[in-house]
């Protein structure tokens, strides 16, 4: 009866905790393992600049570049934030622990990073905002894509917005 009350403890405090939390400390790296987009969750974008994130991301897929890409503030990456002032040796380390196929794409208030791919001249504006570090990103997919022979529509459309839920 005591180890049932212990695992039912520990499930509740797992289920109690935020994702980045469950992510051992980066978000990034764990999220990006079995999904295309980490739009930054520690501060999150607005719903709508974090959708058009994802349409840029279905955009590059369906022109045929497989990309991989995140938005990483201090709150994403709790146990090395001093990874993301090294945003190219950031991207490398993601990239390597996710087995990338394709270019991984990593924006963080310090610079952008681009493994498997020629590294656009994207900049971070200085002191920029989550929502202006995904849109820096949004360039930077483009530029990629463009490089690798892939250009991206001239009007990419936002992702869909989640599905309701029904009561």
């Amino acid at each position: 009866m005591r180890r049932f009350r212990v695992l039912l403890a520990t499930a509740l405090f797992a289920l109690g905790l935020p994702a980045g939390a469950l992510a051992h400390g980066d978000g990034p790296k764990h999220y990006l393992e079995g999904v295309d987009v980490y739009p930054g969750l520690n501060p999150p974008p607005t719903t709508e600049v974090e959708r058009q994130l994802t349409g840029y991301v279905q955009a590059a897929n369906q022109a045929g570049l497989h990309v991989k890409v995140a938005v990483a503030s201090e709150g994403d990456v709790l146990d090395r934030p001093r990874d993301l002032r090294r945003p190219q040796a950031y991207a490398e380390t993601v990239a390597a622990w996710i087995g990338a196929s394709g270019p991984v794409i990593i924006v963080t208030p310090y610079g952008v990073g681009v493994a498997g791919a020629r590294a656009p001249d994207v900049k971070v504006p200085l002191h920029a905002s989550v929502d202006l570090m995904a849109k820096t990103a949004m360039g930077a997919i483009r530029a990629v894509a463009e490089d690798a022979g892939h250009p991206l529509p001239a009007h990419v459309a936002p992702a869909p917005p989640p599905c309701a839920q029904r009561s």
